[in-house]
């Protein structure tokens, strides 16, 4: 899956002109060149403003390395050239980092900034399949923050990581199936709490299901567990 690569206030020119590949020349004053968000041989979708402000075009391209300044311009997503690519005049054109309304492909990496002012439709979450190892079940938010386990030994650990550490307001989702045998226990730690009296034991039975909720406000130090549904799967 390709990644996208994007991040603030990124914006360079380039002198080269014509439709084939373009070297940038540097940041302009007050920004950052594309080298400090995207790696070397790293994807991203550019906007390209002609010299002349007659043409631009927007696409996904490829930083071949920061050293050459080197652009590929691999897909043409739209352009003032009936979607083909703009003919660059002689002159000297800006080139910015651009996460394009209503067109995104692949994963694209917000750089732990804020993504407000949007609305989510047709949607879904990555479901992440971790296995418990010598009792300590490990849930890597990197990889989402829906997780589906097969309970299929005692669990008498839980971890929750994340590279670069929890975020102060984290919620998940745990979905625990018992194997064939049934019985197995699921005692998370101290760090784990309850409101109050309620049930969060795990469903004992073979095959059967509990799908927990856990939210932490202190970066997860401590998390707040809540037994959301439980037990046989039946017809509605």
């Amino acid at each position: 899956m390709t990644t996208l690569h994007h991040g603030p206030l990124i914006k360079e020119t380039t002198v080269t002109s014509g439709t084939g590949d373009f070297t940038v020349a540097g940041a302009v004053a007050g920004n950052n060149p594309i080298s400090s968000e995207v790696p070397d041989g790293g994807k991203f979708i550019y906007k390209i403003l002609d010299a002349d402000l007659s043409g631009y075009e927007i696409g996904i391209g490829t930083l071949v390395t920061a050293v050459s300044g080197v652009v590929t311009r691999d897909e043409i997503l739209y352009s003032s050239n009936s979607g083909n690519a703009v003919n660059l005049s002689a002159g000297t054109h800006t080139v910015l980092l651009s996460a394009t309304a209503g067109y995104s492909t692949g994963d694209i990496d917000h750089g732990n900034n804020i993504f407000e002012k949007a609305e989510l439709k047709n949607f879904y979450e990555t479901l992440h399949a971790p296995v418990i190892a010598a009792g300590v079940l490990t849930l890597d938010l990197d990889e989402g923050n829906t997780f589906d386990v097969a309970l299929d030994a005692n669990v008498t650990s839980l971890v929750i990581s994340r590279t670069g550490g929890v975020k102060p307001l984290t919620a998940l989702t745990l979905w625990l199936t018992q194997d064939g045998t049934g019985s197995r226990t699921f005692v998370p730690g101290a760090a784990y709490n309850q409101l109050g009296a309620d049930d969060i034991s795990v469903e004992s039975g073979a095959n059967e299901q509990t799908a927990y909720s856990l939210i932490t406000r202190d970066s997860g130090v401590s998390w707040v567990i809540f037994k959301a549904a439980s037990g046989a799967l039946t017809a509605y």
